[in-house]
């Protein structure tokens, strides 16, 4: 603390990058458990960085669309193309999704 009773900038970065890191973490849960299906409603990107963007209503139907047509499969990370304008900081106008492919899950390692 300095002088004044106020945290040093230092303590304050650490204080800021445990949230940011604890914020990531939770996202990073999100996502892995949240496997989009017809009944889902509303759909968002995971941004490099561990933003997360929620789409608008039209946004939500598009996603809805490209589910409908592709399912995904429980466990896989699907890749899309989201054309659109971020909006108030954490939604996107979605002008448009592409789905460019699947990742299937990491195979657990026999041990050897």
């Amino acid at each position: 603390m300095d002088s004044d009773g106020e945290p040093e900038a230092s303590e304050r970065q650490i204080a800021l990058q445990r949230a940011q890191l604890k914020r990531a973490k939770m996202l990073e849960d999100v996502a892995t458990t949240c496997t989009p299906s017809r009944p889902t409603m509303h759909y968002g990107l995971l941004i490099s960085g561990g933003q997360l963007l929620k789409f608008d209503a039209a946004g939500d139907f598009k996603a809805k669309e490209a589910v409908d047509i592709s399912p995904v499969e429980p466990g896989n990370t699907v890749k899309v193309k989201v054309t659109g304008i971020v909006e108030a900081e954490d939604t996107v106008r979605v002008a448009s999704i592409e789905l460019k492919g699947r990742i299937p899950p990491p195979r657990a390692s026999s041990g050897r």
